[in-house]
């Protein structure tokens, strides 16, 4: 192997395990920052889905 392929691999190696966890910490600090994944359906949280069943249970059986 060559002087200069042997820099290449170093050097690629160095800046692959210098960028993993920055590219890491990135997909885990976004997210949490904004609630979720951009581009993702807001999923339904427990307030929601209580407000939801009583508006639901109120519209089916509840008047009578």
């Amino acid at each position: 192997m060559t002087q200069i392929e042997n820099f290449v691999r170093q050097f690629t190696g160095v800046v692959v395990a210098t960028l993993a966890p920055v590219v890491l910490l990135a997909f885990v600090c976004i997210p949490m920052a904004l609630g979720g994944h951009p581009g993702e359906r807001a999923s339904l949280g427990a307030e929601t889905l209580a407000q939801a069943a009583g508006v639901a249970s109120g519209v089916t059986g509840g008047q009578g």
